[in-house]
């Protein structure tokens, strides 16, 4: 029920320069995708979700319903030059976790990001992790349209987990995506394999496993 908050602090500044900016009550972020300047403009873009997915971090007389979440990959932006600057947010992409964009885009403007999602369409998750599902697609995203530029899902009873950018030192090359993908073969036992997937062509049979 609280109020969430951004601080923005000067790179090379102090503490003491911090600034807090309101957001929206009760939401909840664990992972971000990244966060830059544009002028005198900071953006953070957050996995945000309406309340806290992790069901044992609710209180016990106030059980979390997951089918009454919502949420999406959000922006929050602040007008560092205005001091009376205001918390403005916008939804630039469809909902999920565990993002990965290209470590030299950290901290600067950035066009495209991989995410894993959850595609109801696909079939129920596979039960398991701290939040009771896991995801069962991954998605390569435009962050300025967000657009899905390439998705990949192999049907249900399949997890996708936190995928990893390897850059490629041939120019024009995307590089490749390492993602560890979880195979359900009964409720109590799981095959674990790593794909190795063209970065930009995710959907495509895996240059290794």
């Amino acid at each position: 029920d609280g109020d969430s908050w951004l601080g923005v602090m000067p790179r090379h500044g102090k503490v003491s320069e911090m600034r807090w900016f309101k957001g929206p009550k009760g939401v909840s972020a664990f992972h971000f995708v990244n966060a830059f300047d544009e002028g005198n403009t900071v953006h953070i873009d957050i996995c945000l979700t309406s309340t806290n997915a992790f069901p044992f971090m609710h209180r016990p007389d106030d059980p979390f319903n997951p089918m009454t979440m919502t949420g999406g990959l959000t922006r929050w932006s602040v007008d560092q030059s205005d001091p009376k600057a205001q918390l403005q947010q916008r939804v630039i992409g469809p909902p999920g976790d565990l993002p990965r964009l290209r470590d030299c885009d950290q901290g600067r403007a950035y066009e495209r990001f991989w995410m894993p999602t959850y595609d109801p369409r696909i079939g129920p998750p596979v039960a398991g992790g701290p939040v009771g599902s896991c995801f069962n697609a991954l998605l390569y995203l435009d962050v300025k349209t967000g657009q899905v530029l390439d998705a990949l899902s192999m049907g249900p009873g399949f997890a996708f987990n936190e995928p990893v950018h390897v850059p490629s030192k041939t120019a024009g090359h995307a590089g490749w995506i390492l993602a560890v993908i979880d195979r359900e073969v009964d409720f109590e036992h799981h095959e674990s394999t790593l794909f190795v997937l063209k970065a930009d062509e995710i959907s495509r049979p895996p240059v290794a496993t």
